[in-house]
């Protein structure tokens, strides 16, 4: 029996070893790889642009006289600035080469005219001019200019009431729609008297010269078109204006019954009230309540609703 206790008493030590020995495994679930995203190395920064200054030869400078000056003088007239048409390059033209040359990055600020510099005026008065001047939606101003030579062809003469002896003219279209605009003003009351139709590129430049001689260059220049700038010559503009303010061209119109009555109604006939109190930083021109403009009923109308300039209803601002 004693015998048998011992053996028993080491079976249990030994099933009591095997079970501390031993230990439970966690279960350990699978899970999906991480994806890394790819990270995009940042771009190297471009270098700068190496900047050529101009070291073409001089052509002009101070004091010169060539006929090859006169285009030069012209571009840069009709670009706003103040020069006189001489082929002399005299201290106006060497003034205004200067102030050219300020607005290009590339060409060297002083006022002589070298190569680089007279093609850059050239070519920067070509690329003003304008190619469509028949457009009803012609765009003239201190930017677009039209040829000196340029004359519509289809000019008549309105049949309406007009303050000059000599009649004034105005393309077939804008004439018609003048005289339809004249009749429906009658009609309601309001009489009007036309004053000014297309003027020449001849014309425009004796106008704009006096009004230089009378209040400066600057001055001038936002009350009176230079030649070539003025819609004028497109023959669709047209200036009107009443007994009450004494036939006068006036900002005074705005303020009459006419003038408000046109102000109301002139899309309605297809033209539109040119320059607007509130739009002389865009126009450039001072206020005219009296200076019409055609271009068609349905661009009048959409150009009167969304209250904007030409140049704003065209993109060109």
């Amino acid at each position: 029996m004693k015998k048998m206790g011992i053996v028993l008493l080491l079976a249990l030590v030994f099933l009591s070893g095997c079970s501390r020995g031993e230990t439970s495994k966690p279960t350990v679930e699978p899970t999906e790889p991480a994806v890394v995203e790819p990270v995009e190395p940042e771009p190297e920064p471009e270098p700068s642009p190496v900047m050529v200054m101009d070291e073409s030869p001089v052509v002009f400078q101070i004091g010169d006289e060539a006929e090859e000056i006169l285009p030069v003088q012209q571009a840069l007239y009709l670009m706003n600035y103040d020069v006189d048409e001489t082929s002399i390059y005299d201290e106006k033209t060497e003034a205004a080469v200067l102030a050219f040359k300020l607005t290009q990055e590339d060409l060297i600020p002083n006022g002589e005219c070298t190569e680089w510099t007279q093609e850059r005026i050239l070519s920067e008065a070509e690329r003003r001019s304008i190619n469509e001047p028949d457009s009803l939606l012609v765009l003239a101003n201190k930017t677009y200019y039209l040829a000196a030579d340029y004359v519509p062809e289809d000019l008549v003469q309105p049949d309406v009431f007009n303050y000059y002896e000599d009649k004034r003219e105005l393309r077939a279209p804008a004439a018609e729609a003048l005289e339809i605009l004249f009749t429906a003003a009658e009609e309601e009351g309001y009489k009007l008297v036309f004053r000014s139709g297309f003027r020449s590129y001849d014309i425009q430049k004796i106008i704009f010269e006096r009004k230089v001689k009378e209040r400066g260059f600057e001055a001038a220049n936002q009350v009176s078109a230079k030649p070539g700038q003025s819609e004028h010559q497109t023959g669709l503009a047209a200036d009107i204006t009443s007994w009450s303010v004494k036939n006068a061209l006036d900002e005074a119109f705005g303020e009459t019954p006419e003038g408000i009555w046109v102000a109301e109604n002139a899309h309605l006939f297809g033209f539109i009230i040119r320059y607007q109190i509130d739009t002389v930083n865009i126009t450039k021109y001072q206020y005219e309540p009296w200076h019409l403009r055609y271009v068609g009923i349905e661009d009048a109308t959409r150009i009167y609703e969304a209250g904007v300039t030409l140049e704003e209803y065209l993109g060109e601002i």
